[in-house]
């Protein structure tokens, strides 16, 4: 074969050769997925028939620590400690008293508004 039919053919084998056998690229290190919740923080919404005295009474039996109140909607944020958020929910969900109680979950939004 003479020396210009290998330039040519030496010049396609270098490209297949780097578009197939080139050296694979590594994934990026994977993230710790972020919390869906806030450690720590529940949410409760308490009947609108509780006084404020068994509002606290409940938070007490519970051991949370009330942060915030929302009055107009008998509502409370309260912190506890953050490895016994499953058990607390647990308790304030079987209350009568309690309406609802759930983990103070993030928001996001889903798109981006005009």
């Amino acid at each position: 074969m003479d020396r210009n039919r290998r330039i040519p053919l030496l010049l396609v084998i270098v490209a297949a050769v780097l578009a197939v056998g080139g050296p694979a690229s590594q994934a990026a290190p994977t993230k710790k997925p972020a919390p869906e919740a806030v450690p720590g923080e529940l949410l409760i919404g308490f009947r609108g028939d509780v006084s404020a005295a068994d509002e606290t009474k409940v938070l007490k039996g519970v051991g949370a620590t009330e942060k915030k109140s929302f009055k107009q909607i008998h509502g409370s944020l309260v912190r506890v400690s953050p490895g016994t958020v499953a058990a607390t929910l647990d308790k304030l969900r079987t209350d009568p008293r309690v309406r609802y109680a759930e983990p103070n979950f993030f928001v996001h939004a889903d798109t981006t508004p005009n």
